[in-house]
């Protein structure tokens, strides 16, 4: 059983690269430590819907929990922040771009 709060990660208007993305729609991604993995989730919201962190850490946590999109073996986990953080830059824009990514139930 996870006993450590969920971390969060919001993407989409902040600097990514050296750029400002202004267009793109935005994501949350969610993650909760079990075991030994970093399970993640995603939410993500048209760049024509209002975003709303709260329904975005809402929804990414409940697909953590019960779909996780992703599952990392954490090697460090006194890096667990580190590593959740880097992962959800590098698929910040991916997710933003192709709503197709996000499979949820």
């Amino acid at each position: 059983m996870n006993t450590q709060e969920p971390l969060f990660f919001h993407g989409g208007y902040e600097e990514w690269g050296g750029k400002i993305i202004n267009n793109l729609p935005r994501v949350t991604f969610a993650g909760v430590i079990e075991g030994d993995n970093l399970l993640i989730g995603v939410a993500r919201c048209s760049k024509s819907d209002n975003y709303n962190k709260k329904l975005g850490r809402k929804l990414s946590l409940k697909r953590a929990t019960d779909s996780p999109q992703i599952i990392v073996p954490i090697p460090d986990k006194n890096r667990s922040l580190q590593l959740f953080n880097k992962i959800c830059d590098g698929l910040t824009v991916t997710y933003c771009q192709d709503a197709r990514m996000i499979k949820s139930k």
